[in-house]
């Protein structure tokens, strides 16, 4: 094998690789995201329940 050709065979790998691992974290973010976005949205949820409860008791005296 040519010098050139192992170095070329070499850059080669090594860019599949980065581009493995780049997907990997790709897809690791979204999960992350879609996960930090259920569990927000379980809170946001509790949240919009407790200052709703309140704006029905305000209408129910008003």
């Amino acid at each position: 094998m040519p010098n050139g050709l192992q170095k070329n065979v070499i850059i080669e790998s090594h860019k599949s690789l980065a581009n493995r691992s780049a997907n990997v974290q790709y897809k690791f973010v979204i999960a992350w995201l879609i996960k930090f976005i259920s569990v927000f949205e379980e809170r946001l949820t509790v949240v919009l329940n407790h200052v709703h409860l309140p704006m029905e008791k305000m209408t129910l005296c008003v």
